[in-house]
C-alpha cells in the first residue's frame, strides 16, 4: 500500500517511519534541507525512536520503505491512504486555529489523487469545517474504535494515543 504524509514534523515524522516497516511511505516537507537528512537516514528532529530508526534503515537492520520529497505529485499521485500531519498553530490575535496548512495540503492531495483516503490529526469540528470550504466533497468523521469504511477523510486528535485507527485501516 503507497501512503503518503504531508508535514514530516514530530507526529508526520514519527507515523510515516511507523508505517514504512510495512508500506511503502513517501513523505513530503517544504523544507528541502529537512527533506534531504531523511533521504541520507538522518534525524532532523532530536528523538531516540526516529533516530532509532533511521539508523536501522542505514545499516540495512530494519526495513522501512519510506522516502522524503518536496514533490507533492510524488508524494501524492497513487497514495491509497494520505496522513496529514501539517501545522495548526493557534493564532492569538484571531483565537483560532490556523488550519490554512491543513487546507493547502488537502487541496493538493485531491488535485493528484482525488481517490485518496486521507486521516488528519485535526479535531473532527475542524474537519468538518473543511467541508464548508468547499475544497472538496468530503464527509468526515471522528474515528476512535470503528474499522468501517464510512468516508473518505478522518479527523482524529488520538492519532499517537491510539494503535486502534492505524490496526483498522492498515
Amino acid at each position: 500500500m503507497k501512503i503518503a504524509v504531508a508535514g514530516i514534523g514530530y507526529v508526520g515524522l514519527s507515523v510515516a517511519l511507523l508505517l514504512a516497516q510495512h508500506n511503502e511511505v513517501h513523505a513530503l516537507d517544504i523544507v528541502p534541507e529537512k527533506v534531504e537528512k531523511l533521504n541520507h537516514c538522518e534525524s532532523p528532529i532530536v528523538d531516540v525512536e526516529i533516530t532509532r530508526f533511521l539508523d536501522g534503515k542505514r545499516d540495512g537492520t530494519m526495513s522501512l520503505d519510506f522516502q522524503a520529497t518536496t514533490d507533492p505529485a510524488v508524494a501524492y499521485t497513487g497514495a491509497d491512504y494520505t496522513v496529514v500531519a501539517t501545522p495548526t498553530n493557534y493564532d492569538e490575535r484571531k483565537n483560532y486555529f490556523d488550519t490554512s496548512s491543513v487546507e493547502a495540503a488537502i487541496k493538493a492531495i485531491r488535485e493528484y489523487d482525488p481517490d485518496c483516503w486521507m486521516q488528519s490529526s485535526v479535531r473532527w469540528r475542524t474537519a468538518h469545517h473543511f467541508k464548508s470550504l468547499s475544497l472538496m466533497s468530503l464527509r468526515t468523521m471522528s474515528r476512535s474504535r470503528s474499522c468501517g469504511r464510512e468516508s473518505d477523510a478522518m479527523a482524529s486528535s488520538s492519532l499517537l494515543r491510539s494503535g486502534e485507527d492505524w490496526r483498522c485501516d492498515l
